[in-house]
């Protein structure tokens, strides 16, 4: 009976054991590898699902590396990056031929590769990779392609990305995502933010419309070259039915009812809609009338019946009643998406009242949008909704509309000046994540408080005045490019917020003062950024909040801020001062 409780109990203790180790850093994985062969067994499986290790051709790693893998029967990483590396080089190739049956995630940027070399390393990964992310120069690639046989069937691929102008022969693309049919993601991306029309993406569009193509199980699908309206109408004719995410970049011949037909095909599987908007310009109505739209034709062959529904004069073939409905609105509308949580518009300058068909959204980024009062005066209440995120300037009447019309908001991520600010502070009580930017921005919009009362103690002189204190359960604060944060902001406002985990401040002038507030106030922080262009930050500034907080990660003083929010994946990045040897050691000790 001892015995069968006892191993209860260890089995409880290893589930629980499992579930924090999914909250550790890097750093603190490895450490949890040394407690003993239980902990390093599970701390290596955690490692192998979710973190990615980068290794770049400026340093020995990857070959330091491999040797200790050759060595050790647990691989504590599954997931690689390898940057600015010949594919060719035999560092490589000996890389993945001990590895190859452990990867499930590789990543190529601004790697020098051939056709040829690039299809003898995905054939070594093919039982195990299920993610593939390519970003290089453009691939050499035979201009009839390559002999089948050459070519692997990678079953288990799920996620595919290709980035850059990795190539130009429309052949690889082909067989790249002919390769994996099993895809539910698929991701095109030009980096030139000035190639609007890039012939790279026009040609992974082209392949990823062809007829013959049918990923059956394709779940996501992100496409940053805009798409015109004949390959929004080739898009539908494919019935992709199981799209969870879609992200399209429309081009100004996109037809509202187009994009409205095709959502309305994803409505019951949509859970992410992302779209740009280039349109919705005014258009003479030159619709035929209601009456004399012809019937669809079944026996009509499918050119002809695209470049009917592409003509200008032809209001496309739907039911009448559709019909009355989009000639009835004129701004942009959505289907009835009832599994929608997530909507991101870019661009968008039409009514927000689209959005009482979406009951269900959970998140709403509105990126360049025009959030004037009218937009929302029609918009229905969401009580679902918890995240909002706005890049356009907003005053004080909208902020009390979003408030009356999510009355649950958690997040929110917006551009204000002062006095909008004290608006969010007065209505948005519940708020706990708050992230803003704003050049107007300073310590009097964050404490409530004019400049000539300014004291340093420790007690606020206006208590009654609406400020960041209102925010009891304020849990995250970003503010980033703020026009004016110094050590008043922190003293006055910040640290009466008693239960923040997790606070940054991006380019505030402020010294150690804050610090020694912060130590003393925000005893639960886990996490702090402090950066600024003039360092005022001293050592023993430094010293004693690190003392104070012994469970919270600083970034603190001046840093290259191009580089600050690259997704930290590498050991290297979360261990300091480490040098890359020890890391290497640490992973396998």
């Amino acid at each position: 009976m001892m015995d069968k409780f006892a191993n209860i109990t260890l089995i409880c203790f290893l589930l629980v054991v499992q579930k924090v180790m999914h909250h550790l850093s890097n750093r603190d994985l490895m450490t949890s590898r040394l407690v003993c062969k239980e902990w390093n067994s599970r701390a290596c499986v955690t490692l192998r699902k979710s973190k990615t290790l980068k290794f770049t051709s400026q340093t020995k790693l990857l070959d330091e590396y491999t040797e200790l893998i050759g060595r050790s029967v647990d691989l504590p990483y599954a997931n690689y990056e390898l940057e600015f590396y010949d594919m060719s080089d035999p560092v490589v190739n000996n890389f993945i031929d001990i590895c190859g049956k452990s990867t499930t995630s590789l990543q190529l940027n601004n790697c020098r590769c051939t056709g040829i070399k690039l299809w003898e390393i995905l054939t070594k990964l093919q039982s195990t990779l299920s993610k593939f992310s390519i970003n290089c120069d453009p691939i050499e690639y035979p201009p009839n392609g390559i002999s089948p046989q050459l070519i692997p069937f990678l079953q288990n691929l799920q996620s595919l990305s290709l980035f850059g102008e990795f190539s130009k022969n429309l052949r690889l693309i082909r067989d790249l995502i002919k390769s994996a049919l099993n895809l539910t993601s698929l991701h095109f991306k030009c980096f030139d933010p000035l190639a609007q029309d890039s012939p790279f993406e026009k040609l992974c569009l082209q392949v990823f419309l062809e007829s013959s193509l049918n990923l059956t199980k394709l779940q996501n699908f992100a496409m940053e070259s805009r798409i015109s309206d004949i390959d929004l109408l080739n898009f539908r004719k494919k019935n992709y039915t199981k799209l969870k995410h879609i992200h399209l970049n429309l081009n100004s011949d996109v037809r509202p009812f187009t994009l409205f037909l095709l959502l309305q095909d994803l409505s019951n599987s949509l859970i992410k809609l992302e779209l740009e908007f280039s349109f919705f310009e005014e258009k003479s109505d030159n619709s035929v009338p209601e009456e004399e739209i012809p019937e669809e034709n079944e026996t009509e062959p499918i050119a002809a019946k695209i470049q009917r529904l592409h003509n200008r004069n032809d209001p496309n073939v739907v039911t009448t009643s559709l019909v009355q409905k989009l000639k009835k609105y004129k701004e942009f509308r959505l289907p009835r998406l009832q599994n929608l949580q997530r909507l991101s518009l870019t661009n968008f300058q039409g009514s927000l009242d689209f959005l009482n068909e979406c009951q269900n959204l959970k998140y709403l980024f509105l990126i360049n949008c025009d959030l004037a009062v009218p937009t929302l005066n029609s918009v229905q209440i969401h009580s679902n909704l918890s995240c909002f995120m706005s890049t356009t300037l907003l005053d004080g009447t909208i902020c009390r509309n979003l408030a009356q019309i999510f009355p649950n908001l958690k997040t929110l991520k917006v551009n204000v000046n002062n006095e909008v600010l004290k608006t969010i502070f007065e209505v948005m009580t519940k708020l706990q994540e708050l992230i803003l930017s704003g050049q107007s921005l300073t310590d009097q919009g964050i404490t409530g408080m004019s400049l000539d009362v300014y004291k340093m103690v420790w007690d606020r002189v206006s208590p009654d005045v609406p400020y960041i204190g209102n925010l009891k359960d304020l849990r995250k604060l970003w503010i980033h490019n703020a026009g004016f944060i110094t050590d008043s902001s922190v003293v006055y406002g910040i640290v009466s917020c008693l239960n923040l985990t997790e606070l940054s401040l991006l380019n505030a002038e402020v010294t150690d003062t804050s610090l020694f507030a912060i130590g003393n106030k925000l005893r639960n922080l886990r996490k702090l950024e402090i950066l600024s262009n003039v360092p005022q930050l001293t050592a023993g500034g430094k010293a004693y909040i690190r003392q104070q907080l012994p469970n919270c990660d600083f970034i603190l003083g001046q840093t290259d801020i191009m580089n600050l929010y690259r997704p930290q994946r590498n050991v290297g990045s979360e261990i300091g001062s480490t040098s890359p040897m020890e890391i290497l050691l640490g992973l396998f000790c």
